[in-house]
């Protein structure tokens, strides 16, 4: 027979599978998350029920492709955080979510969203904007004595020329040799009016003097004279107008601004030159210290232009220039006038 020992445990057994003496098992966690947008800036308030917020950290998770990348965390703080992330750009949709974890096991995993920023573009530093400096005005060069307008400019290396409105030769600059034909040797840095008040029609500066054709059609010049750029004076310079003698119904004064020589151009005769002319006369001397005519050249041709390196005369054929043959300014392939003649169409002077 069954001992009733025996039979009592086995009842007490099956009551206790029946009645579940074990311990239940625990609910899982979970989250809520409320997430804001304000322009590119996220941020998600995380709560977390059925578990104990102990030692507990709310990290949020941007989807890139199939992975997830971490990019916020904060600690739970009675199971609550604010995670926030500024690093998205405008008017773009991002796939988020919001694990909780205990050290590296994760306890809770919220429902991923899609979350749309806003339309605000990031802050931008601006630099100060600074006002630069007025530029001062520049300075007008002074008008003429008496007489703002001028008629005829030339210029050298060393001093300017001009010839005003009343017909008067002014002129400034460097004024060590007399140039200025103010009577004076002094530099001057505005126009001052030649001695005597000479009225001309033209006017050339060249180096160390100065030449102008006058109302009557003959020739004054003054300045320098050590190269016979003053016909006629002995002195080694003057101060002070001086008419070339012999020289009469002129019709156009050429002078050299970077040499010491000038030419004049005649009624019915044939130009003259004088002064340092050099190598531009063949066969001809170096210096003339009287106004000479050019080897070759008639009555019915005209000085055009002139320079240290080059002579240019018109006639009814064309232009004819002379020059040296060689260094700077030579005529290549040409010999000097007028046994080797080149005619262009034109002058230019080097």
């Amino acid at each position: 027979m069954f001992p009733v020992r025996h039979l009592l445990a086995l009842v007490l057994l099956v009551l206790g599978a029946t009645t579940g003496t074990a311990a239940p098992a625990r609910a899982a966690a979970t989250v809520k998350a409320a997430t804001a947008v304000s322009g590119t800036t996220i941020s998600v308030k995380v709560t977390l029920r059925g578990s104990s917020a102990h030692g507990l950290v709310a990290v949020l998770q941007r989807r890139r492709g199939t992975a997830w990348r971490s990019v916020s965390r904060h600690t739970l703080a009675r199971g609550k955080a604010t995670l926030v992330w500024s690093g998205g750009a405008a008017k773009t949709p991002y796939r988020l979510r919001v694990i909780v974890l205990r050290g590296k096991r994760t306890v809770a995993t919220g429902e991923s969203k899609v979350v749309r920023t806003g339309s605000a573009p990031a802050p931008v530093v601006r630099k100060p904007v600074t006002t630069p400096s007025p530029r001062p005005t520049p300075t007008p060069a002074p008008p003429l004595p008496d007489h703002p307008t001028a008629n005829t400019l030339s210029l050298s290396t060393t001093h300017s020329c001009a010839i005003d409105a009343a017909a008067h030769v002014t002129c400034w600059g460097a004024g060590a040799a007399g140039e200025l034909g103010d009577g004076t040797t002094v530099d001057r840095g505005v126009p001052v009016q030649s001695a005597g008040g000479l009225q001309a029609i033209s006017v050339g500066a060249g180096v160390g003097f100065t030449c102008a054709e006058a109302t009557d059609e003959t020739v004054w010049c003054w300045g320098d004279n050590a190269d016979h750029q003053v016909p006629g004076l002995s002195a080694s310079a003057t101060t002070t107008p001086v008419q070339v003698p012999g020289l009469a119904h002129v019709q156009g004064l050429v002078v050299a601004g970077d040499a010491t020589y000038a030419c004049a151009n005649r009624a019915a005769a044939a130009p003259v030159c004088w002064g340092r002319i050099g190598d531009l006369m063949p066969g001809g001397p170096a210096v003339l210290d009287a106004p000479s005519p050019l080897p070759g050249v008639g009555a019915a041709a005209s000085v055009l232009s002139a320079s240290a390196t080059r002579l240019c005369v018109g006639d009814a054929a064309g232009v004819h220039c002379l020059g040296a043959t060689t260094g700077p300014g030579a005529i290549v392939g040409a010999e000097q006038y007028p046994t080797g003649t080149t005619s262009v169409a034109a002058a230019a002077l080097g």
